[in-house]
C-alpha cells in the first residue's frame, strides 16, 4: 500500500513538472476554452496593413528583423538612436526593442535585454522623431513576467498616446502594426490578449499582434505550442534557429495553416546564408544580428545587404 502511494506522488510529481515546462503539450486538447475563436483572417498578422504584407516588407519574401537594435547596458540615448538610423537607413523592415517593465516605478519600461543592465527610457526613443515617423513597425520583446492588468495598461497607454502630425497612434495604425512579444506565456502574453480584449482598447486591436517567442523543444512539442498560441489568441510564433531549416519548414506549415505569421531568430555571420536561401519563401520574418560594436570580423551593413540580396533572389 506504501509503495503504490508513494508510485501516486511520483507520478501527480512528474505530470506537473511537466504541466509547468509546457513540454507535455497534447495535440488532441482544446486550450484556453474560454478564449472567443477569431476568424483566420484576424489573426493573420498581416492582413489588417494597408496593401498586406508585400506592402510591409517591400519584397514578395520574408522581412528583416534588426535583432535587439539598441544599445544595451547604455544609458545614453543617442547610440541607441544611431543603432535604429542604421537599420532605418539599410531599409530594415522591422524594428526590434527589448524592454524591463518596472512595476515597483509606475510602469515605467526601460530598453534593456536583462533587468540588472542600465538602459535608456522607450518613451525617449519612441519620442524620437526619426523612428515616431518611420512606417518601420516595431516588436517590442518585453522581458518581465506581467500578470498584473494596470501594469499592462500602463505600458500600453504609453505606447499608443504617441501620436502622429494626423492625430493617430504612431506605433499602432493601418500602416503600421506594433508586435508586442514575450517569452512568458503564461503571464506576460495572457495578459496582454486580455487586456487588448477591454472596450478601453477596441480601437488599437486589430493593429497590436501578440507574438510568443518559442524555447528551443522538440519538433514535437513546438508543434503542440503553436497550436496552443492559435487557441489562445496570439498572432505570431518565433522560432529558434537551433532547430534545423526543415524541422521550422515542418513547424511553419502547421502554424501558417492557422494564419498564424512566422518568425525565426537568430541569424548571424554563421547560419544567415543557408537559412534565409531555405526559409525565405517559408516565413515571414528573419531576425538578422547586426554586428557587435566591438566585433571586427563582420560589417553591419554587409549582413543585411547580404540578406537582402538572398531574399531577392530568383530561385
Amino acid at each position: 500500500m506504501q509503495h503504490t502511494i508513494k508510485n501516486y506522488f511520483i507520478a501527480v510529481n512528474v505530470l506537473v513538472l511537466c504541466l509547468m515546462l509546457t513540454g507535455c503539450l497534447d495535440d488532441n486538447v482544446t486550450y484556453c476554452s474560454d478564449v472567443s475563436a477569431k476568424p483566420s483572417s484576424e489573426l493573420n498578422i498581416f492582413s489588417r496593413i494597408q496593401d498586406g504584407f508585400e506592402q510591409v516588407s517591400g519584397n514578395r519574401h520574408a522581412g528583416i528583423l534588426c535583432h535587439n537594435c539598441y544599445s544595451n547596458n547604455n544609458d545614453d540615448l543617442s547610440y541607441t538612436l544611431e543603432k535604429l538610423y542604421f537599420a532605418l537607413d539599410e531599409n530594415v523592415d522591422f524594428l526590434e526593442l527589448d524592454i524591463v517593465v518596472e512595476p515597483e516605478n509606475d510602469g515605467i519600461a526601460r530598453i534593456s535585454h536583462e533587468a540588472s543592465s542600465t538602459g535608456v527610457l522607450l518613451d525617449d526613443v519612441l519620442h524620437d522623431q526619426r523612428v515616431l515617423t518611420s512606417t518601420s513597425p516595431i516588436f517590442i520583446e518585453i522581458k518581465t513576467s506581467i500578470t498584473a492588468q494596470s501594469d499592462i495598461e500602463n505600458l500600453l497607454d504609453n505606447i499608443l498616446s504617441i501620436k502622429t502630425n494626423e492625430g493617430k497612434s504612431a506605433y499602432a495604425n493601418s500602416e503600421r502594426m506594433l508586435i508586442l512579444r514575450s517569452v512568458y506565456f503564461d503571464t506576460t502574453l495572457t495578459t496582454l490578449r486580455d487586456t487588448l480584449l477591454s472596450t478601453k482598447y477596441k480601437e488599437y486591436e486589430k493593429f497590436v499582434k501578440l507574438s510568443r517567442i518559442q524555447n528551443f523543444n522538440s519538433v514535437k512539442t513546438t508543434k503542440a505550442e503553436v497550436r496552443q498560441s492559435y487557441q489562445c489568441g496570439l498572432h505570431m510564433i518565433e522560432l529558434d534557429s537551433r532547430l534545423s531549416t526543415d524541422q521550422i519548414k515542418q513547424v511553419a506549415k502547421i502554424a501558417r495553416g492557422l494564419e498564424l505569421a512566422v518568425n525565426v531568430h537568430t541569424l548571424d555571420y554563421s547560419n544567415y546564408e543557408r537559412y534565409t536561401t531555405d526559409l525565405k519563401n517559408t516565413v515571414d520574418v528573419l531576425t538578422v544580428e547586426p554586428c557587435q560594436d566591438d566585433s571586427s570580423s563582420c560589417s553591419q551593413t554587409d549582413i543585411f545587404r547580404n540578406v537582402k540580396l538572398l531574399l531577392e533572389k530568383a530561385e
